[in-house]
C-alpha cells in the first residue's frame, strides 16, 4: 500500500479513535485503517458496478434485495473471539439452491471486517445471490434475476441477528423502473425516439457499457444526456457560442468583453466559430442568430445592410454554405439603429452536427457602400439553436 493511501486510511481511523477517547495504537492507526479502506473500496466497487448495470439494462425491472439492519463495522472482528466466527447464514434466490455460508475461525480465515463478510458470501454463492456492503455499512443481498420473478429469501442461520436479518425475511424484484431509461426520467417521455423497448439513448448506453463505443458515440451520448436534463424530446435549445472569431476582409476590433466592433466603412467579414457547447455533436442545427447594435443612423438610403451566412468547414479547409444569406430586414433608420438580431432559420433539410468532419461558423458582413455607411456596429457573439434527440 502506498504511503498516501495508508495515511488517508489512518487519518479517518485516528479521528474516530480520538472522538471515542480511545488510545491511538499501531493497530488502530494502520491495521484498522487499512481494513476500513478495504470496506469502503468494496462498497464503492459494488455501487459502481450496480449503477453501470442499471443504466445499461434493457430489462424493465429491478432485482429483489434484502438489507440487514446492523452496521457491520460495529461487530467485533478477531481471529479467535470474532462475533461471526463459525456462525452461518442460509440464503436462497429464485434461481439458486439454499446457500449456506459459514464464516471462518482463526488467523487468515475469520472475517476481519465488512468486506470479508461479503467475500465469504460471494465465495459460497458464486454471485447468485449477490451481496455488497451498503453506504451505511449494512449488508445487502440481492437476486440475480431482475423483474417481478426475482426473489431473495433469508432461510436461517446462527449469524442472522448479528447481520440484522430474520429467518423467513424475503423480497421480490420490481417489474418496472430498473432500465437505464427510467433511471434518467426517460419513462415519462413519449415519442418514437424514446421508446422504452428500443430507445436511442438506451442503445447508446448499452454500447458504452459493452465497451464498443467510439469517441464520437461518447460525445453524442454526452450531448443527448446533457440536453435531456433541460427539456422534453425534440426540445430546441439556444446556446451562445464562446469560440474565438476569425476576422477577414477588413477590420473589426475585438473588445475585452468578447464583443466585436467595426472600425472600417468597407465590407468587413467577421467569422465566429460555433463552439462544441453551442452546437453539440449529434444535435440538429435549426437556426443561428447574431445580436447587433449599429451606430445611430439618420438614414439608411443607399446603404448595403449587414448580412449573415452559415458555413461548415471540412478538415481540409473546404467551406460550404448552409442555407441562404440573410440581409438585415430593418425597414428604416430608426429600427436599424436599435439593438436587434440577424437570424437565419434553416427551412430546408436540417443540418446534423458532425464534429468528426466539420467545424461550423457564422459569417457577418458589416454595412458598407453609400454615404450613410457609418463605423461602430457592435456584434455580440453568435447564438445557435439546436434540437436534441
Amino acid at each position: 500500500m502506498s504511503s498516501l493511501r495508508g495515511g488517508l486510511s489512518a487519518f479517518w481511523t485516528s479521528i474516530r479513535d480520538l472522538v471515542d477517547t480511545d488510545d491511538v495504537t499501531h493497530t488502530s492507526l494502520y491495521v484498522e485503517g487499512i481494513q476500513r479502506l478495504a470496506d469502503r473500496s468494496m462498497w464503492l466497487l459494488g455501487a459502481i458496478d450496480g449503477a453501470a448495470s442499471d443504466l445499461a439494462s434493457a430489462s424493465l425491472g429491478t432485482a429483489a434485495k434484502v438489507t440487514g439492519s446492523v452496521d457491520l463495522s460495529t461487530l467485533v472482528y478477531d481471529p479467535i473471539a470474532g462475533a461471526l466466527n463459525g456462525r452461518t447464514i442460509q440464503i436462497q434466490s429464485d434461481t439458486s439452491a439454499v446457500i449456506t455460508v459459514t464464516f471462518g475461525v482463526g488467523a487468515g480465515l475469520a472475517p476481519t471486517g465488512p468486506a470479508d463478510v461479503v467475500t465469504a458470501i460471494l465465495a459460497a454463492s458464486s454471485g447468485n445471490p449477490s451481496a455488497l456492503v451498503g453506504p451505511a455499512s449494512n449488508l445487502k443481498i440481492s437476486s440475480a434475476t431482475t423483474g417481478g420473478t426475482g426473489v431473495i429469501t433469508i432461510i436461517g442461520g446462527s449469524a442472522l441477528a448479528l447481520l440484522g436479518f430474520t429467518a423467513g425475511q424475503t423480497a421480490t424484484g420490481a417489474s418496472a423502473g430498473g432500465d437505464g431509461i427510467s433511471r434518467i426520467a426517460g419513462a415519462a417521455i413519449t415519442g418514437a425516439s424514446f421508446n422504452l423497448a428500443a430507445g436511442t439513448l438506451r442503445s447508446m448506453l448499452q454500447t458504452v457499457a459493452n465497451g464498443a463505443a467510439s469517441a464520437a458515440a461518447f460525445a453524442t451520448l454526452a450531448a443527448r444526456v446533457s440536453a435531456r436534463a433541460g427539456g422534453a424530446a425534440g426540445a430546441s435549445i439556444a446556446r451562445i457560442s464562446s469560440a474565438a472569431p476569425i476576422v477577414t476582409g477588413g477590420t473589426w476590433s475585438i473588445l475585452g468583453s468578447g464583443d466585436y466592433l467595426t472600425n472600417n466603412i468597407g465590407a468587413c467579414d467577421l467569422t465566429i466559430l460555433l463552439s462544441d457547447e453551442a452546437a453539440p455533436q449529434g444535435s440538429t442545427l435549426t437556426a443561428v442568430s447574431v445580436p447587433i447594435q449599429p451606430a445611430a443612423h439618420a438614414s439608411i438610403a443607399g446603404l448595403t445592410l449587414p448580412q449573415l451566412g452559415l458555413y461548415k468547414i471540412s478538415n481540409t479547409g473546404v467551406s460550404t454554405q448552409i442555407g441562404g444569406t440573410v440581409v438585415d430586414p430593418s425597414p428604416n433608420a430608426t429600427a436599424y439603429s436599435l439593438l436587434h438580431s440577424l437570424t437565419l432559420t434553416l427551412s430546408g433539410p436540417s443540418e446534423v452536427i458532425d464534429r468528426s468532419a466539420y467545424r461550423y461558423a457564422v459569417q457577418v458582413t458589416s454595412e458598407h457602400v453609400g454615404a450613410n455607411a457609418i463605423v461602430g456596429c457592435y456584434v455580440f457573439g453568435a447564438v445557435a439553436t439546436t434540437t436534441i434527440l
